[in-house]
């Protein structure tokens, strides 16, 4: 995930309080760059094992979208 603000202990100071686990970078360009170039917020896009986009879901996600996304995440070898 990369997160639009430029204070690096804000941003921890947010996943923290949060209870969010996951990864977070403040490199936000360069990977949007990578992966798409929309510039829609938020952009969730899932990336295998081997740095491959798998899906790019611009915008909220309602229920179904994330439905589709762990189906397609499942589907991905171990």
């Amino acid at each position: 995930t990369a997160a639009r603000d430029r204070d690096a202990a804000a941003v921890r100071q947010y996943l923290a309080g949060q209870g969010y686990t996951f990864p977070v970078t403040l490199q936000e360009g360069v990977l949007r760059e990578q992966f798409t170039t929309r510039r829609v917020i938020p952009m969730t896009c899932a990336i295998d094992r081997q740095g491959q986009l798998l899906q790019a879901i611009p915008g909220e996600m309602v229920e179904d979208d994330v439905l589709d996304l762990a189906r397609t995440l499942q589907r991905q070898p171990a």
